[in-house]
């Protein structure tokens, strides 16, 4: 969904986008979301996330993801993260963001490798190229 005010600032549109996936957990790097064509951009990210193994709980996250970029390429990122909420037993998941200089990556680390199931929703309000693709893995 974009969304654009027209009569004060810029008029560019903010983009808001809503993903959902499932993970199963794991202690090895897992790829959650691509970016593409998204050049220099900035994104505030809302996960919910709910665990499907007893003793079941739920999780909120707060991401902020920057992206330098050239054209659409994307070739600088940065994540700041932020444990907002938790309930029930739940597993700690660590965020990270990479880039090859043409996309980007959001990937999960969990501290449990059983692979519990997960499913994971993202909340995305966005800013940058309107020739932009983000893809759940």
């Amino acid at each position: 969904v974009h969304q654009y005010n027209d009569t004060t600032g810029t008029g560019a549109s903010t983009k808001t986008i809503v993903l959902g996936r499932t993970y199963t957990m794991t202690t090895s790097s897992t790829n959650l979301l691509t970016f593409d064509n998204w050049g220099t951009a900035a994104f505030d990210i809302t996960v919910f996330r709910r665990d499907n193994t007893n003793p079941a709980g739920s999780s909120i996250d707060k991401l902020y993801v920057a992206f330098g970029g050239s054209g659409t390429n994307i070739t600088s990122a940065s994540i700041v993260t932020a444990q907002t909420l938790r309930r029930g037993n739940i597993h700690d998941i660590t965020y990270s963001i990479t880039e090859n200089n043409v996309t980007a990556a959001l990937q999960a680390t969990a501290n449990d490798n059983t692979g519990e199931a997960q499913t994971l929703c993202f909340f995305v309000i966005s800013h940058g190229n309107s020739a932009h693709l983000i893809t759940a893995l």
